[in-house]
């Protein structure tokens, strides 16, 4: 007896655990032009000042859904407009890739200007 309630119990806290850290994890979906609702594709359009959109998909992350797209600036860096599904702007912004090799190309930058001035990282 005194083991099947051990067992329920881990069981329950197996679950528990499960539930509370699937809230973390976002679910992305890759969708068609066609299947994004038309609120949110005029405001895609909109913040892609006549730039091409695509890759659209639709991430729900703790309850709550958004609409992504990407699409060429006008200095040539692919961005990431994000919008909720009434159509209203979440951000524009550098699509992730695109912030990750800035960020490394900075902190290349960084050493190599430290480097110049003879000021070598130990």
């Amino acid at each position: 007896m005194a083991i099947s309630r051990t067992i329920r119990r881990l069981s329950i806290t197996a679950f528990a655990c499960a539930a509370l850290s699937g809230q973390a994890w976002a679910e992305e979906t890759e969708l068609a032009i066609t299947d994004v609702p038309a609120a949110v594709l005029a405001t895609m359009q909109k913040s892609a000042a006549g730039a091409k959109l695509a890759e659209f998909e639709r991430e729900t992350e703790k309850g709550k859904t958004v609409y992504t797209a990407t699409f060429d600036g006008k200095d040539g860096k692919e961005m990431e407009v994000t919008v909720n599904p009434d159509g209203t702007l979440v951000s524009v912004e550098l699509e992730k890739d695109e912030k990750k090799g800035a960020e490394e190309k900075g902190k290349k930058e960084g050493k190599d200007d430290k480097e110049e001035k003879g000021q070598h990282k130990n």
